[in-house]
């Protein structure tokens, strides 16, 4: 899924300022200021538009010093606290023994067990050896999950891995583990609004505050998926080119 990033990344080159940490937002005028630290050289630059479409996640986003109004903050600090802690475990294997011995060509098992999921690799078939994700979890389970080193993530993604492929932990090695929440530029995997804060806090977002629009998974009816950013990016832009252009009349077509 990176391909889709790093095609933009090749395309726009230098144009992308890699490092760069948000430490404010702020208007400029009727224009917009956004402020940012390069995290290697510690120097602090700003930059000026007419418009920015900002696409931190609200936890990181909520901590960012900022001149909304009330009434976004409140939408923005609300939103916040409605991601979905996730985490995941994979495994490396010099065989491919999902393939040779079970003829499981990608595709997932549901347990039952914490890990709730086993994801068998759907590429490389009939390779010599291969990367399993050898759990995925959210929701309390993945709140259990976050504090613990990843020593005992793997240990534990191995013992329910053995109620399901007996000798599991013979089979897999070189555990490796993320846990969103921990991530200082996620804290969190996806956001789930309730029906009540789509009717509330959600509209908030979506309509942006003069020239500050808001883009990225949070911001769709599709959460945790590359698809809602994306439209949530193309409405954004939509909402931009709309104002920009109501001089000439022109406008842009209806979503």
């Amino acid at each position: 899924m990176d391909a889709i990033p790093r095609a933009f990344a090749r395309a726009l080159g230098s144009a992308i300022k890699y490092h760069a940490q948000v430490v404010r937002i702020e208007r400029q005028g009727e224009r917009a200021r956004v402020v940012w630290r390069d995290r290697n050289t510690k120097h602090t630059q700003a930059i000026e538009s007419d418009f920015v479409i900002c696409t931190l996640p609200l936890p990181v986003l909520r901590s960012v010093a900022n001149d909304f109004s009330q009434k976004l903050q409140t939408a923005i600090a609300k939103g916040a606290t409605y991601y979905v802690p996730a985490g995941k475990v994979a495994f490396f294997s010099d065989r491919r023994w999902w393939e040779t011995d079970h003829q499981l060509y990608g595709g997932i098992s549901w347990t039952s067990a914490d890990i709730t999921q086993i994801w068998y690799p759907s590429h490389g078939f009939h390779e010599k050896n291969g990367v399993i994700t050898g759990g995925y979890m959210w929701d309390a389970l993945g709140a259990t999950f976050a504090p613990k080193s990843p020593r005992e993530r793997a240990a534990a993604a191995i013992k329910d891995g053995e109620r399901l492929h007996p000798g599991y932990g013979s089979l897999v090695s070189r555990g490796a583990s993320i846990a969103w929440p921990n991530v200082p530029f996620s804290e969190g995997g996806w956001c789930e609004w309730p029906d009540a804060e789509r009717n509330d806090s959600y509209p908030i977002l979506v309509s942006g505050e003069g020239p500050f629009y808001f883009a990225g998974e949070h911001v769709s009816y599709v959460p945790g998926w590359q698809e809602g950013a994306v439209q949530s990016a193309h409405y954004a832009v939509c909402r931009i080119t709309e104002k920009s252009t109501d001089i000439n009349g022109n406008g842009c077509p209806a979503k």
